[in-house]
């Protein structure tokens, strides 16, 4: 921290990142590469965002060699924030919740939400489960 180094950046002089205007770029370890997409929010809009998660969110697809299978599923919010983001519980499965903690969500035991460690996990800082693109 405090070094001209990282995996993204923004080449802005604003005082305040979500003040940044520059197009984000990101790494993959040689070049840096546009990111048009990516911007930073706060504020009144990261709360929005926060508050617009879905009610339910639906975890499926194939896993490979079918691990964790037993995890996917139909996820219901609860009223409760975990680590500031929202969190879900398994339809039918109280003891499994979706979560996010570190730069990851993780679907896991009840008893380790809010903790960066589960039975699946996606690397991705999105404000919402369904907005995970990892």
């Amino acid at each position: 921290c405090g070094q001209a180094k990282g995996w993204v950046k923004a080449a802005d002089g604003s005082p305040t990142p979500e003040q940044v205007a520059a197009t984000w770029q990101v790494t993959d370890g040689s070049a840096w590469l546009d990111a048009p997409e990516l911007r930073l929010i706060a504020g009144e809009a990261l709360a929005s965002a926060l508050a617009a998660a879905a009610d339910t969110v639906a975890l499926v697809g194939a896993t490979p060699q079918n691990r964790q299978r037993a995890w996917l599923g139909i996820f219901k919010r609860r009223p409760e924030a975990v680590n500031g983001w929202p969190s879900y519980a398994l339809l039918g499965d109280d003891g499994t919740r979706l979560w996010h903690a570190g730069r990851c969500w993780f679907v896991g035991a009840a008893a380790e939400c809010g903790q960066a460690k589960g039975w699946v996990k996606a690397a991705d800082g999105s404000p919402t489960p369904e907005q995970v693109a990892a």
